[in-house]
């Protein structure tokens, strides 16, 4: 068996179950490893997945019956519907923002701890760049852009907010963030 023939059997089962037309063909992944393979089943509507698991998993114990062994993740495409203001200070350090995040047919709220360091920078970046600009619309600007840097890992580093609900924006994230959005840029 080859990583495209394994391509092959999950969209058959996807197929025959009714969910292949759910599936990111681009951003899902099959991968031959000496060891066995891994498949990353990435899914338009975050409601399906339990679906999903139970086809992804009639596939695993087809292999494993042959010999083969098979690792999965089956995951979805999030997005952030809107992110609210501070609902609460957690402490002198750290200030709580609230954040929907939809799938499909399914929804997330999650909590964005945004650190005073973070405050700090942002602050230091408005006064630099000269702008009049509401310090609390650039914060959840930032909330945001970090929501959709976590999402948008894949593998088995992505980040699943219905079983982590909770994320820190901290300095060091927002200056990854700068730092990619220059890249992105040039």
């Amino acid at each position: 068996m080859t990583a495209v023939e394994l391509g092959k059997l999950t969209r058959e089962g996807f197929s025959a179950a009714g969910l292949w037309d759910i599936v990111d063909e681009h951003k899902s992944q099959f991968l031959e490893f000496p060891d066995g393979f891994f498949a990353e089943i990435v899914l338009k509507d975050g409601s399906k997945i339990p679906e999903a698991e139970l086809v992804e998993s009639d596939v695993r114990q087809s292999l494993r019956r042959q010999g083969t062994d098979l690792s999965f993740i089956v995951r979805s495409i999030w997005r952030v519907d809107e992110v609210g203001d501070h609902t609460r200070v957690l402490t002198d350090f750290s200030t709580v923002y609230p954040a929907k995040l939809v799938s499909g047919n399914l929804n997330a709220e999650v909590e964005v701890v945004v650190t005073l360091l973070a405050r700090d920078r942002i602050k230091r970046e408005l006064r630099e760049s000269g702008k009049k600009v509401v310090e609390g619309t650039v914060v959840k600007e930032k909330v945001k852009e970090f929501l959709e840097l976590q999402l948008s890992l894949g593998g088995e580093s992505y980040w699943d907010p219905l079983r982590d609900s909770k994320r820190e924006l901290n300095d060091s994230a927002l200056l990854y963030l700068s730092m990619d959005r220059t890249v992105v840029k040039h």
